[in-house]
């Protein structure tokens, strides 16, 4: 029963999750952007031991900087179009 449980959630991880939502992260040094299929796979890019700061950052919850170690900025990522949650730190979106 538990290979069963392991089974189904290793089939779930990163972007073959049903919810995941892709991820756009530009290097603000460099310009380069990436897209993601998951905060996961960003997180798993940049060594991060949780997709937590991404996460975080892409919703707005950041406590007090949208930067990741001062040189990353994250988003979702729409094909149609790139839209991005209002910051909650400050106030601007």
């Amino acid at each position: 029963m538990k290979s069963i449980s392991i089974k189904i959630a290793q089939s779930k991880i990163g972007g073959k999750n049903p919810n995941a939502r892709k991820v756009k992260m530009t290097d603000i040094l460099t310009n380069e952007v990436l897209i993601f299929n998951s905060q996961q796979e960003c997180a798993d890019y940049l060594q991060l031991s949780s997709h937590m700061p991404v996460s975080r950052r892409c919703r707005g919850k950041c406590e007090n900087t949208k930067l990741l170690n001062d040189r990353y900025m994250f988003e979702y990522y729409n094909e149609k179009s790139v839209s991005t949650i209002p910051d909650e730190c400050t106030g601007v979106g």
